[in-house]
């Protein structure tokens, strides 16, 4: 996106605070986003707020309507502005969407995970040898961050314990995210 600074352009354009969405831009999204815009000669004039766009996620029959009460409104933008939002949003959308995804994690993720099972060769205990155990990695971090390896052992037991728990866990998504 071609960002205008006031007077640089001849029409309407975005200019943008430092604090707002230029460096939302760089980052895509962040919070107090807003937008100035500018007319050559004229300087900044109006103020607009991503933050309801963004934090709603809006589709663009949803930022249709939306910008089509701001432009109703007493001090509202105007239609080239919200022409200006659309096509800035439509551009962007993706980007914003998945930098305040990346933003609201407050910590890390399976980002990979790696399996085998083997059979034991040593133990303390003589029982316990040609026992399977499996050996789990995963790979734990944040976008853009280094990242963390764990690696976990499971004997058949603590595997049948784990798949039960991770059972559990996937019926209770299920019934969330049921519609009736």
């Amino acid at each position: 996106m071609k960002m205008m600074s006031c007077g640089s352009e001849v029409g309407w354009g975005l200019a943008v605070r430092p604090h707002g969405l230029l460096s939302s831009v760089n980052r895509v999204m962040g919070q107090g986003s807003d937008v100035l815009w500018c007319e050559p000669g004229l300087g900044v004039q109006k103020s607009f707020s991503f933050q309801s766009i963004a934090s709603a996620d809006m589709d663009l029959n949803q930022l249709e309507a939306f910008l089509t009460a701001q432009t109703k409104k007493q001090g509202g933008i105007t239609s080239d502005q919200a022409a200006v939002i659309a096509k800035f949003w439509k551009n962007h959308r993706i980007k914003i969407h998945e930098s305040l995804i990346n933003q609201s994690r407050w910590d890390n993720v399976l980002k990979n995970m790696n399996w085998r099972v083997d059979l034991k060769s040593q133990s303390r205990n003589i029982d316990q040898i040609n026992t399977p155990v499996a050996i789990v990695e995963m790979e734990l971090g944040k976008n853009g961050q280094e990242s963390e390896f764990l690696c976990l052992e499971f004997d058949e037991a603590k595997v049948s314990q784990m798949l039960k728990k991770l059972s559990e866990i996937e019926e209770s998504m299920t019934l969330l995210t049921q519609t009736t």
